[in-house]
């Protein structure tokens, strides 16, 4: 009985070990695991026409306006989602983040971030990374990014490091280079990093503090910072110009020759 016993087992042990039994790996793409149905959050007061204004309260105060000036809701922003095209809608994604984060709309994350997307601090290492789609993680990250948001006025400095030479940009849409912007007042900072995953563009990480820093955090202890903007490189895939990510925060580095000039804070 007791050789039965053991040949079953190690029976059993190869079938799990088959193959097609194996995990998949994670692709960004996969089906969310946080609950389906998920209770909104009051809307943002958006405050009264001429004070001055955060940045919820500037996205929801545009939202109540003209139709020409809100984004969709809904099944309407799902349909646009899918549109998305980075480098250049990357401001139009905040801008649909942000509103959503106005309006308390919880649901609505779903359009913007990608299945597999992550919160932690604001640092390209991504301190404290943690799944957003994940059990409750999804209603701490609403409220915690939130109540991040409030802290910046809507005339905060809004940066966007990526080159948008053609090489570059073609290495972000296809997927191959994320792509980083982040609201700063003073030490403060609020990060999104930008993928496309199965031609589809997602917001994939988004960092803050959950409380106000009164100096900036030195995260150097885990290491050098990737890049926060992907490198030229030459048709032969040759990187002929990276970019030190030391100096993305200090002393404002030359545009690169034939680079056209960014806009300010569009969208």
């Amino acid at each position: 009985m007791a050789a039965f016993s053991t040949r079953l087992c190690l029976a059993l042990g190869l079938v799990l070990l088959a193959p097609g039994c194996e995990t998949p790996q994670a692709t960004g793409t996969e089906a969310r695991t946080a609950r389906t149905s998920l209770p909104d959050r009051p809307p943002v007061d958006p405050g009264e026409d001429g004070q001055s204004r955060n940045l919820l309260q500037h996205y929801r105060a545009r939202d109540l306006a003209a139709a020409d000036l809100s984004l969709p809701a809904g099944d309407r922003l799902a349909a646009e989602s899918t549109a998305w095209q980075l480098p250049f809608q990357s401001k139009r994604m905040i801008a649909a983040f942000l509103t959503s984060l106005s309006r308390g709309a919880v649901d609505e994350m779903q359009h913007t971030l990608a299945p597999r997307a992550t919160f932690g601090r604001p640092d390209p290492r991504r301190p404290h990374e943690r799944p957003i789609f994940e059990g409750d993680n999804l209603l701490e990250f609403f409220d915690g990014v939130s109540a991040a948001a409030v802290r910046f006025d809507e005339t905060a400095k809004y940066t966007n490091p990526t080159s948008f030479l053609m090489g570059v940009q073609e290495r972000i849409r296809s997927g191959a280079e994320p792509m980083w912007a982040y609201y700063q007042s003073g030490p403060d900072k609020l990060m999104f990093r930008f993928r496309v995953y199965g031609n589809r563009a997602y917001i994939d990480y988004v960092g803050y503090f959950p409380e106000v820093p009164t100096e900036p955090v030195d995260y150097s202890a885990l290491g050098p910072a990737p890049p926060m903007m992907p490198p030229v490189r030459t048709a032969e895939d040759k990187i002929i110009h990276d970019f030190d990510p030391a100096k993305m925060g200090g002393r404002r580095r030359r545009p690169v020759p034939g680079a056209p000039p960014q806009p300010v804070n569009p969208g």
